[in-house]
């Protein structure tokens, strides 16, 4: 077993740097990487001002629908590479400065205002990690796990600040979303109906104190989850259309590089920690250390669901599945049986299935 697999193609040379070291002579720092420029950003010049202002509008757009929201961060990561960092985030604090005085107007939730700050966060780690020169797997871990721990503290802080309780806090907004469905007429249409899950719905409507339990037991891993969710799916689509900025930003790593990603050796020792504690947390200090258990599981647990996808895909271009085909059954795999695909990650240290897939001269599809 071996830490981030970083044997993958790159584009042009037929090894990777190690995940635990850059290429040489690349940046370290993150704030000092967005800094300064290269010749090549002279060339940026010749995108029109209207491209900046479509994919910043784009990432605004995306960021106010649930469902799309993750893929918000690519678009300005684009524009990040594109167009550099000062003409990006001033076009991007200019969009949402309209977009937050139409929301002030109209009484809307500011929620799409801070998914866009933190979509610009996504942007600029993206930027930084293609023009550091880091492996993309390395960026994932350590630019994740940070801006996990960013948001952390600063939620943490703004409530320390507040001075109020966060299960008040979350209780009145559950009681408010609760009244909220009630009042609903498709609510009413659904209750007359009844049936086994609307009595479900019911019991859990009745009980405010059980969702807000809940929803405070498990939003670390969530949080931590959607954070890496989030920036993996940002550099997927980045580097799978790296075409577009490749000429101008040179990257020695490709897509392939991303998607045979291999956990470190540190994290199975977080799993077989977080593992004890599920398995033996309530015993040693009641059911919070056991939550504890749970919610390592699950953060680490991510890692290895990519590292199934990986896996997956090898063997669907072993057996030659390409197309439309290959893209439906990928998506159905990735939403019906994830935890199984993180077994599969989990086990491929042990077993580098990958070697057993018959060796294709072509790379094929990637999803």
């Amino acid at each position: 077993m071996s830490n981030v697999s970083t044997n993958s193609a790159k584009q042009n040379t037929s090894s990777s740097p190690k995940i635990d070291s850059d290429p040489a002579g690349s940046p370290g720092g993150f704030p000092g990487e967005l800094n300064g420029g290269s010749a090549k950003e002279h060339k940026l010049d010749r995108h029109s001002l209207g491209k900046l202002i479509f994919l910043v509008a784009l990432s605004l757009a995306l960021s106010s629908f649930t469902p799309f929201f993750l893929l918000a961060p690519a678009p300005l990561a684009f524009a990040f590479l594109l167009f550099g960092v000062l003409k990006t985030v001033t076009v991007g604090l200019f969009c949402m400065g309209i977009v937050a005085a139409l929301i002030f107007q109209t009484g809307l939730s500011l929620t799409s205002a801070g998914v866009f700050l933190l979509s610009l966060a996504y942007g600029a780690i993206v930027f930084t990690i293609i023009k550091s020169q880091v492996h993309p797997a390395r960026g994932l871990l350590k630019y994740g796990i940070g801006l996990f721990g960013l948001i952390s503290s600063v939620v943490g802080i703004t409530v320390w600040l507040a001075g109020i309780s966060v299960r008040t806090y979350l209780l009145e907004t559950v009681k408010t979303g609760i009244n909220e469905i009630k009042n609903n007429a498709e609510y009413g249409q659904l209750v007359s109906k009844g049936g086994e899950d609307t009595r479900a719905l019911q019991d859990l409507l009745q009980d405010p104190n059980s969702i807000v339990q809940e929803v405070m037991q498990w939003s670390p891993s969530v949080l931590f989850v959607t954070v890496i969710v989030t920036l993996w799916l940002s550099l997927f689509l980045i580097l799978r259309n790296a075409s577009v900025w490749s000429v101008m930003r040179p990257y020695p790593f490709n897509v392939k590089t991303l998607i045979d990603f291999k956990g470190p050796d540190w994290l199975i020792a977080i799993l077989i920690f977080g593992l004890a504690l599920a398995a033996g947390g309530d015993y040693l200090a009641g059911e919070w250390l056991q939550v504890v258990g749970i919610n390592l599981l699950y953060a680490v647990g991510v890692f290895y669901f990519f590292q199934g996808i990986g896996v997956f895909l090898e063997l669907l271009t072993s057996l030659k599945i390409v197309g439309l085909f290959r893209s439906i059954i990928v998506v159905f795999t990735v939403f019906s049986v994830w935890k199984i695909l993180a077994v599969v990650g989990l086990l491929d240290n042990w077993f580098d299935f990958r070697k057993f897939f018959k060796k294709n001269n072509e790379e094929g599809d990637i999803v």
